[in-house]
C-alpha cells in the first residue's frame, strides 16, 4: 500500500471517528436526558392513579351496585361495605397496591391489602363479630395507594 493510500485511510478513519464522536456526544447531551425524563414519566405513572369515589353501604345488589349510600350505620347491620372506584389514564404497573385500614375510634380492626384493577370497582367489607353487634361509635377507613395515605372516610355506628 502506498504512502498516499495510508494517509487517505488515516484521514477517512479520523473523519469517521470524529463523526461517531459527535453523534455520541449529541446523544449523551441531547437525546439521553429526554430518554431519562420519558422513562421517569413512564415509571411514575402510578402517581396518576387516583381514587374517584368511595361509597359506604349496607349491601350490594346483583349488578354490583350499592343498595344505599350512607355514613350512619346501625349496630345491627351484619356488614359494612366500602366500594372504591379508581381512576387512571394509564395501565397500572404490576406493583401498584391498595391498602385499606378500618378503625373503630383509634383502634385498627381490619386491613385489606390488594393489587387493584382500575377498570373494576373494589368491594371490601367488615363484618360484625360473630353473634355480636357492631360497637356504637366513630369509625374510619384509611386508603393508601402505593404507600401514601390518599383518602380518609369517616362513618358512624349507632
Amino acid at each position: 500500500m502506498s504512502q498516499r493510500n495510508k494517509r487517505f485511510n488515516c484521514i477517512i478513519f479520523l473523519l469517521v471517528a470524529g463523526f461517531v464522536g459527535c453523534i455520541t456526544t449529541l446523544f449523551l447531551v441531547v437525546v439521553f436526558p429526554f430518554l431519562l425524563l420519558f422513562y421517569a414519566h413512564i415509571t411514575d405513572q402510578s402517581m396518576e392513579l387516583q381514587i374517584d369515589e368511595v361509597i359506604l353501604t349496607t349491601g350490594i345488589d346483583e349488578a354490583g351496585l350499592p343498595i344505599d349510600e350512607i355514613s350512619k350505620f346501625s349496630r345491627l347491620d351484619e356488614r359494612i361495605y366500602s366500594i372504591i372506584t379508581l381512576q387512571s389514564p394509564f395501565k397500572l404497573p404490576l406493583d401498584s397496591t391498595l391498602w385499606v385500614k378500618w378503625y373503630y375510634e383509634e383502634e385498627q380492626i381490619a386491613a385489606h391489602y390488594l393489587y387493584p384493577d382500575p377498570r373494576k370497582q373494589i368491594v371490601i367489607w367488615i363484618e360484625s363479630p360473630e353473634g355480636k353487634e357492631f360497637r356504637p361509635g366513630q369509625y374510619k377507613i384509611e386508603i393508601f395507594l402505593n404507600r401514601p395515605l390518599v383518602r380518609t372516610v369517616e362513618f358512624e355506628v349507632e
